[in-house]
């Protein structure tokens, strides 16, 4: 089973194609397509907050946002919650309970660093040996660069690929000065 999500060149979904538009290749040969469904199928979401110092001011939209989110995606999607500043807190392992989501973003002590890159190997970590469903996506907001991990950017993007494949991060830079550019490089 092969799933595809499409975007255009402004990243907005496509949904109107069909069968035609795509070809499958394995080991470089066309092969036939025997199944072709538009469906909304379940994720394991990882929300990966950074809850630094420089986020006390805008957690409260943050947390809005990422339960609206949850609350817009499909019902049966499984998402844990990770806060981090210096450490990583699981603050709600997987669920579909909008409350227990709620409550895992309000253990909110905004202070301390940035360890970003270490959030992201163990929330990737923590998706990949934990999640029941086959597709699987990591969700990370922050508003500034790692200034606490142990782990390098070079050590968490090998990490990254090494445990879970191509990894396409999907980075939310909430007013800061991160430059997407440094994380896909």
């Amino acid at each position: 089973m092969l799933h595809a999500t499409v975007v255009d060149d402004k990243q907005h979904m496509v949904t109107n194609l069909d069968k035609s538009a795509f070809t499958v290749l394995e080991d470089g040969k066309p092969q036939t397509i025997t199944s072709f469904r538009h469906e909304d199928i379940p994720v394991a979401l990882g929300i990966v907050i950074d809850n630094s110092g420089s986020m006390r001011e805008k957690r409260d939209r943050v947390n809005q946002a990422a339960l609206n989110l949850v609350r817009a995606s499909n019902k049966d999607d499984q998402v844990f919650i990770v806060n981090f500043n210096d450490e990583y807190y699981l603050d709600q392992d997987y669920t579909s309970d909008i409350k227990k989501l709620q409550e895992g973003l309000e253990k909110v002590e905004a202070r301390g660093g940035t360890a970003l890159y270490d959030a992201l190997v163990a929330s990737a970590d923590h998706l990949k040996k934990s999640a029941k469903l086959q597709k699987k996506v990591l969700l990370v907001v922050t508003d500034g660069e790692d200034n606490a991990s142990r782990e390098s950017l070079e050590q968490a993007v090998h990490r990254l690929s090494e445990e879970n494949g191509p990894t396409s991060p999907c980075l939310t830079d909430y007013g800061g000065a991160y430059r997407r550019n440094r994380l896909l490089a």
